[in-house]
């Protein structure tokens, strides 16, 4: 027979002042590792680390590719563009075999970078380094360097400007206006300025100010050379030149769209000086280098980049990365380097110098003539009021020595008891009274006599008075 289930003891209600601790049957546990989860929460958190995962490798593909890219012009390599065909994506191949990128490396390139063209070894190359004269020492200027000849053609590339009013928009201009004003000769001196369109312009410009052409923007420059900077001659023959460019938010900053160096006439390329070089070529276009392109390039490194790279999200990690980027960048397309101010990081050791090429605007100098002259005006007016004190105090000083002397005086005076001081009192006093006492009884004795005789004289002297009857 079967075995009866056993009672269960049944629950009752505590006593008063006692208190029993029943044991609740233990559920069943549930099927995931004891946790309980919601229907639908697994799927979520699977699409959420999907995503995750997605954006992490975007920006790894990113980061890769900036790399590479930032490479190619290092290495020698060249950019060609791809074509489309068809809808489909064909490349253009070289014929021989050492033309194409070694072990395949295109297909990765083009799976990582789908915007970037194939990769193919260049027809230009490298200018070789200039030789030294047989005979000069190491301090003495080489030809290719010496920016003095009046017969050199100087290309002045910038990254701003003007109504922009920073300093990649002003110095580079003022530079480029007293190279032309002490120019003779076939030498001739270039600006390449940015022009923005219609969009970027009133982002960056003050007040919204629109230039419709390149003309009517060359033409501020001009009035801008000739009236503010009071340069006249260099207003009429400095020479401008524009490329295309576009403002990027983000960053701040201007970048070129395009390959700058093919603007420039073979002719003319002769010493280039790059305002802020590794600007100018963190999105540089693939073509022929800066080097091989001119005689001798010259950066001048203006902007602190890696405190603004600090302030954003993940700033050191691209501190870290911009630092090399940068010393890449000017290592690989400057010949000398010049730093406005040693706080600036090190770009290449070998090549660099801190100077200020700016030297200071007359504004400036006008500024401090100003200023010294209203201290200068200030002090005298200082020294003016002491003087009048000085003898205000000279003045007052003989009174304040007599009373000062007084008060010495009285307080070295020897001081008798207070109860002397009231007896020598009391008996002044006395004195005074008798003698007063004295005197009037004198004047009793001597006045009244006087005064009745003289009354009895004037009564005598007088005719007696009639009185009429009734």
């Amino acid at each position: 027979p079967k075995a009866k289930p056993k009672p269960q003891p049944k629950r009752q209600a505590p006593k008063a002042g006692v208190s029993r601790t029943f044991t609740e049957p233990t559920p069943a546990r549930p099927c995931c590792g004891g946790r309980r989860r919601r229907r639908g929460s697994s799927s979520r958190a699977r699409r959420r680390r999907a995503v995750c995962l997605e954006e992490a490798m975007g920006a790894f593909r990113r980061a890769l590719g900036l790399a590479l890219l930032l490479a190619l012009p290092v290495t020698g390599l060249r950019v060609r563009p791809w074509r489309s065909n068809g809808g489909g994506v064909s490349r253009r191949r070289g014929t021989e075999s050492g033309d194409r990128w070694p072990g395949g490396g295109d297909d990765l390139l083009r799976e990582l970078l789908p915007e970037i063209p194939e990769l193919d070894f260049p027809v230009t190359r490298a200018r070789p380094p200039p030789q030294r004269p047989s005979g000069a020492a190491l301090d003495d200027t080489m030809p290719s360097s010496d920016l003095a000849a009046p017969e050199r053609r100087i290309w002045i590339v910038t990254t701003a400007s003007l109504p922009w009013m920073t300093g990649t928009a002003v110095n580079p201009l003022l530079r480029a206006a007293h190279l032309t004003s002490s120019r003779r000769g076939d030498g001739k001196i270039t600006l390449m300025v940015p022009f923005l369109d219609r969009k970027d312009q009133k982002r960056v410009f003050p007040g919204g100010r629109v230039f419709e052409d390149e003309a009517a923007q060359e033409a501020y420059l001009r009035t801008w050379l000739r009236d503010t900077a009071d340069l006249k001659s260099a207003a009429e023959t400095l020479d401008i030149r524009w490329y295309p460019a576009r403002y990027h938010p983000d960053y701040g900053s201007i970048f070129p769209m395009g390959d700058i160096i093919q603007l420039v006439p073979d002719a003319e390329a002769d010493i280039c000086v790059l305002e802020e070089p590794e600007h100018l070529n963190w999105y540089r276009f693939s073509g022929p280098s800066w080097k091989s392109k001119f005689q001798h390039v010259v950066g001048v490194m203006h902007t602190n980049y890696l405190v603004y790279s600090v302030g954003e999200a993940a700033g050191r990690v691209k501190a870290a990365l911009l630092l090399y980027i940068n010393q890449w960048m000017c290592r690989a397309y400057c010949d000398r380097i010049i730093k406005l101010s040693s706080v600036l990081q090190d770009y290449a050791l070998e090549k660099e110098i801190v100077c200020n090429v700016h030297g200071v605007r007359q504004d400036f100098i006008d500024i401090g003539e100003g200023v010294a002259r209203r201290l200068s005006h200030q002090r005298a007016q200082q020294q003016q009021q002491q003087q009048q004190q000085q003898q205000q105090q000279q003045q007052q000083q003989p009174e304040q020595q007599l009373l000062l002397q007084n008060v010495t005086a009285a307080a070295a005076a020897p001081t008798a008891p207070a109860r002397h001081q009231r007896f020598e009192s009391y008996t002044n006093f006395t004195v005074a009274r008798h003698r007063v006492r004295a005197l009037l009884s004198n004047l009793s004795q001597t006045a009244l006599p006087a005064l009745a005789s003289l009354r009895d004289d004037a009564a005598a002297a007088s005719p007696p008075s009639t009185i009429a009857s009734p």
